[in-house]
């Protein structure tokens, strides 16, 4: 008897055990019918709006998944019956795949929390039906992957893009930072769209660095790759650039040292602008726009040319008349700061006093005879300054220290008759 009863024991076990099983199954199949009449009794609204919420790789690196959501008016999540579009590009904006699939309610996976029904519908896109794969979306697919999602129902058509780069219609330098220890100019140069939304693309990028005197100091075009370009994501936001940089060496030195709207007034000032072309299209940045003026600043020291002294010109007559103004002009004298602000410092050789004048001319009259040698010299506004000289004969003028009889009578007399009547009247 005791050893029926050990073996009627475990029986009993193993029937409870059961029984509490098939309760508890029984129980979860209920749970799952209420849930499932919950959800068909939800009055979900037509959507309006699309939203991409997450975009990851598949376990075994395999495949896309893709997490959406329909939105309606009040901004409450929904489900729907349409057709889904499905677009894809990769970080050099080359499509991945384009598809399309009929997606109905059904499809969607609903939740309760809270008393709030949340639904979202999730897209496996296998690498087999890729056109191809790259190592940067797999990495990091939210951030090198363009995604286009169209949801169509029987009214509309709800379109969603994340980071989806458009075409470019304008190119600027938005900054620009000197390194004078490396020796470098770093700059960032963007492309938006119509809209100004960033966008990133491949083609042809010139800088351009101008001097305020108009002079390219520098001017080159390097191809980049759309894949070149630096990204910031921020919420449903993506922003985009290119870092391009200039070696000091590779710039021609300006001689624009007059300060031209610079701050300190001592060194001149450049322009930092780029072009871009694409397919045939070319976009230029304004030299005069807001954003070229922003990126207008002082020229590195180490980018400014030596200053050299003017180069003077002086024409004279060589040989002049006592006692007669005569002019020097110096009109031909050319620095490479620019003529105005030259100090011109006349000499004249003949004991009289040194004349200083900012304009290229100057007018003197000598009081005796001889050769006498005038020397100009010219300083620039940083104080260079070359000088030039030119002999100068002077000859007596016998008129300037007589008086002539007005009853001399010289109308149509001889040279030789009026030269022997200046005499006697001398």
């Amino acid at each position: 008897m005791l050893r029926g009863k050990k073996h009627r024991q475990p029986a009993q076990a193993i029937l409870q055990t059961v029984s509490v099983i098939i309760v508890a199954l029984l129980l979860l199949m209920v749970v799952e019918s209420n849930a499932r009449e919950e959800d068909f009794k939800v009055d979900w609204n037509e959507p309006t709006s699309l939203t991409v919420d997450e975009v990851s790789v598949g376990e075994g690196n395999s495949s896309f998944i893709l997490l959406l959501r329909l939105w309606d008016e009040e901004g409450a999540v929904t489900e729907w019956d349409g057709i889904l579009g499905i677009q894809l590009i990769d970080e050099n904006h080359l499509i991945l795949i384009e598809t399309s699939l009929e997606a109905t309610a059904g499809d969607f996976i609903t939740v309760r929390r809270d008393g709030y029904f949340d639904t979202h519908l999730l897209i496996e896109v296998p690498f087999s039906t890729l056109d191809h794969v790259t190592e940067a979306i797999v990495t990091h697919p939210a951030m090198e992957m363009g995604i286009r999602v169209t949801f169509e129902t029987a009214l509309q058509v709800i379109t969603e893009t994340v980071n989806w780069w458009p075409t470019p219609t304008y190119v600027k330098v938005e900054n620009h930072y000197l390194d004078d220890k490396e020796g470098w100019i770093l700059m960032d140069v963007y492309l938006f769209d119509d809209t100004m939304r960033s966008t990133r693309w491949s083609g042809d990028l010139r800088i351009i660095i101008r001097d305020s005197l108009g002079f390219d100091m520098y001017n080159d075009t390097e191809t980049i790759e759309a894949k070149d370009f630096n990204k910031l994501i921020w919420g449903p936001t993506s922003y985009t650039w290119y870092r391009a940089w200039v070696l000091y060496e590779d710039i021609r030195p300006s001689r624009d040292r007059l300060g031209n709207g610079s701050d300190d007034g001592i060194a001149g000032c450049m322009t930092v602008m780029a072009w871009f072309e694409f397919d045939g299209v070319v976009l230029k940045q304004v030299p005069d726009g807001l954003t070229a003026k922003r990126n207008t600043g002082p020229i590195p020291a180490a980018l400014l040319a030596e200053n050299t002294p003017p180069d003077v010109s002086l024409t004279a007559e060589r040989w002049v008349l006592t006692d007669s103004e005569h002019v020097f002009d110096a009109s031909g004298t050319r620095d490479d700061l620019g003529n105005e602000g030259l100090l011109y410092v006349w000499t004249w050789g003949d004991g009289s006093d040194t004349e200083f004048t900012t304009e290229p001319y100057a007018v003197h009259s000598f009081s005796r005879s001889g050769s006498f040698d005038v020397e100009l010299t010219v300083l620039d506004v940083e104080g260079a300054s070359s000088s030039i000289n030119v002999d100068v004969g002077v000859l007596w003028d016998p008129r300037s220290d007589m008086d002539i009889d007005d009853d001399i009578e010289m109308d149509g007399s001889s040279v030789e008759d009026v030269i022997a009547r200046l005499r006697d009247a001398r």
